[in-house]
């Protein structure tokens, strides 16, 4: 009976690390906290056995402490990686819905309940959102490919203050326009992909948009351009770009 005992405490240093991990990343997106609470009862735990003096369960507890602290931190990028892939995932679901149903009705959606309410999580301060916001945005929103050339075209978008360069590729039947958050200036530099000769160049002031939330971490549909994107102005942890990029 009291090896049994002796094999449960000792026992109870993996099942407490494995625990925290996979509490940790499926309840708080491998947040900190949950690691330095695991911490904290591994060493409670490696505490009690030392005056006990049970040291071999002593030395599984702090063991399992050691391990903890190692592996946990590395699975912040593995949970961002299937989160965002997720994200990633349900907006092209909703972008090929509503050219799905411009190539049926031969009109964009009037509004963002024909496309559903799909549920998300950015974190970055935002709550979760689930309800699609209908806004108008102006023009200006919007840098279109020329319609004087037929070749493929490279263009090169820079946001005032910010750093961030965006690169873009119309060609073929891809001659989607790019679309630039409202509220910012932007330079652009569009060249012709065979030869890097300059097509056009200039600089565009994008008027913020009446009804529009800033940095609201919601999706937001334009139906005059049949664009759905997600309103948040913080870089995705995988590859770094904000989110109203993607």
């Amino acid at each position: 009976m009291k090896q049994l005992i002796s094999a449960a405490i000792i026992l109870g240093a993996p099942a407490i690390l494995g625990l925290t991990i996979v509490l940790g990343f499926s309840c708080f997106y491998a947040g900190l906290p949950a690691m330095w609470a695991g911490l904290a009862v591994l060493s409670a735990a490696a505490a009690c056995c030392a005056v006990k003096k049970f040291f071999p369960a002593m030395w599984f507890y702090l063991a399992a402490a050691l391990v903890l602290l190692v592996i946990y931190p590395k699975l912040e990028g593995f949970e961002s990686y299937g989160r965002e892939g997720r994200i990633r995932g349900m907006l092209s679901e909703l972008r090929v819905k509503i050219n799905d149903y411009k190539t049926k009705t031969g009109r964009w959606p009037r509004d963002g309940s024909a496309l559903g309410t799909p549920a998300f999580e950015l974190r970055q301060g935002h709550s979760p959102s689930s309800a699609i916001e209908t806004v108008l945005l102006p023009p200006e929103a919007y840098l279109r490919p020329p319609g004087n050339s037929a070749d493929p075209l490279s263009v090169k978008i820079a946001a005032a203050g910010s750093g961030e360069e965006r690169l873009q590729y119309w060609g073929g039947d891809w001659r989607e326009p790019v679309l630039l958050y409202p509220g910012g200036e932007y330079s652009y530099t569009v060249r012709r992909e065979k030869d890097n000769a300059l097509v056009s160049s200039g600089v565009i002031n994008v008027p913020f948009s009446p009804g529009l939330k800033a940095d609201s971490g919601g999706l937001v549909y334009d139906p005059a351009a049949g664009q759905i994107f997600i309103n948040c102005t913080h870089n995705t942890r995988q590859g770094g770009k904000p989110w109203w990029w993607l």
